[in-house]
This record gives structure tokens, C-alpha cells and sequence, in this order.
């Protein structure tokens, strides 16, 4: 098969419930879906979560989740 990219999607906790029950779409205010690769290092996430929190989020999940190397996104 093909290999998987293993991508990482932060949130707010109060997404985490309709992501497990139906995966990560796009909402009414959302029209894009931020990802990155998922790495080692915690740099990149922290930035992530850091302007999350600006934004008045309070408490993050992150969603981890792989994509085909052959998808276009």
C-alpha cells in the first residue's frame, strides 16, 4: 500500500467529541483546516497551541491522523 504521512491537527477540547464522532471537517466559520507534519520536537505545536490560546481557547487536543503520501491537500 501506500505510505501514510502522519499529520497532527490542534483543537480546542470542546471539538474533540464531533471529531471522534465524524472526523475533522470544515465548519460554518471554518473554511480551512489547519495541519502539520507530526515531529519529534514540540516547538512547533506549543506555537500552534499558543496562538490558539490567544484566540481564547482554553484547553487543546491534539488529533493525530495519516494521510496517503499520494493525496493532494
Amino acid at each position: 500500500g501506500a505510505a501514510m504521512a502522519r499529520l497532527v491537527h490542534i483543537t480546542g477540547e470542546s471539538s474533540a467529541k464531533a471529531i471522534a464522532r465524524s472526523g475533522i471537517r470544515l465548519g460554518r466559520q471554518c473554511r480551512v483546516i489547519y495541519f502539520m507534519p507530526l515531529v519529534a520536537g514540540h516547538y512547533l505545536s506549543h506555537q500552534w497551541a499558543r496562538e490558539l490560546t490567544r484566540q481564547g481557547v482554553r484547553n487543546h487536543v491534539a488529533v493525530h491522523f495519516q494521510l496517503p503520501d499520494d493525496l493532494s491537500v
